[in-house]
């Protein structure tokens, strides 16, 4: 074959190829394309997530048992532009039950030396508080993206007798006979546990 063949020839095997490369290319684009957009929606909803659980821990920083449900928004990229809009619910008491008593000294009554002879005393403990299981929840809405993320907590907290009786009732403390919220939660739980 002369070198004028093998070019004929090789143009031959070259050209139809082309339109398959070309193909290969354009899918692989595609592809490319549907991957980021994927990506770029987990870090929405994770960026929505992270604005509820910071609205849940500003939460836990307060004094929250007793807050109505509230509605706040947060900037979270620093552009003093509003992101997310935040809805708080009211928190939920779940349980109460009285507090017991400490079953060690704290840590600043113990012996300082092993075999010490001093007498141990208790810290003194108050007859009247009670702990209280409670149940946080807040909802994210991303105001540009569309994300959407919730998030809750279950949260212990330690509450004198006056408060626990006004914002976490027992059943024969409530107003009404009528089973709350919070007792279905509690027996949701109570058969939830092993």
């Amino acid at each position: 074959m002369n070198a004028r063949q093998q070019r004929g020839t090789l143009m031959l095997l070259i050209l139809p190829l082309l339109p398959v490369m070309a193909l290969a290319v354009s899918a692989s684009l595609r592809t490319s394309d549907t991957q980021t957009r994927i990506v770029q929606h987990l870090q929405q909803h994770q960026q929505a997530e992270s604005a509820a659980w910071l609205a849940l821990m500003q939460q836990l920083a307060t004094d929250w048992p007793g807050q109505p449900p509230q509605a706040l928004t947060l900037d979270l990229d620093g552009d003093d532009q509003p992101d997310h809009q935040i809805t708080l619910a009211a928190p939920l008491c779940l349980r109460a039950d009285p507090d017991p008593a400490p079953s060690e000294p704290p840590a600043s009554d113990q012996p300082d030396t092993p075999g010490s002879t001093t007498p141990l005393t208790l810290a003194p403990h108050p007859p009247d508080h009670w702990l209280t299981l409670w149940q946080l929840q807040a909802s994210a809405h991303d105001l540009h993206q569309q994300a959407r993320a919730e998030v809750q907590l279950i949260q212990r907290r330690r509450l004198p007798s006056a408060l626990r009786q006004r914002l976490c009732p027992l059943p024969d403390e409530a107003p009404s006979s009528a089973p709350s919220t919070a007792d279905a939660a509690t027996s949701a739980l109570d058969s939830a546990a092993p």
